[in-house]
């Protein structure tokens, strides 16, 4: 028996048998960012893309959707990894 908080944790990890594989940092079980440390050194990431990269190229001007085309992402991973860099910002602020 978990106690809520972690039931929730356990339920954002990846598992490979008994090993924590990655982790998803947002809450929503839809939000494809994961942590995973073989991909970008388990930075967030969105198809092998750090969330962060994408961020900048959102605050250079561009539109969610050219940038999932430049980066062959769907629309809605784009705007996940954009609320993913609001949110991590905020925290650390």
């Amino acid at each position: 028996m978990l106690t809520p908080t972690a039931q929730e944790f356990y339920e954002r990890v990846t598992w490979e048998g008994d090993t924590a594989a990655a982790w998803r940092p947002h809450d929503d079980r839809l939000s494809p960012v994961r942590m995973d440390p073989r991909i970008r050194f388990g930075l967030p990431a969105i198809g092998g893309i750090r969330t962060e990269i994408l961020r900048e190229h959102s605050d250079a001007g561009e539109t969610d959707e050219d940038i999932a085309g430049e980066f062959d992402l769907p629309v809605d991973s784009v705007r996940w990894a954009l609320a993913y860099e609001v949110s991590a910002r905020t925290r650390a602020a």
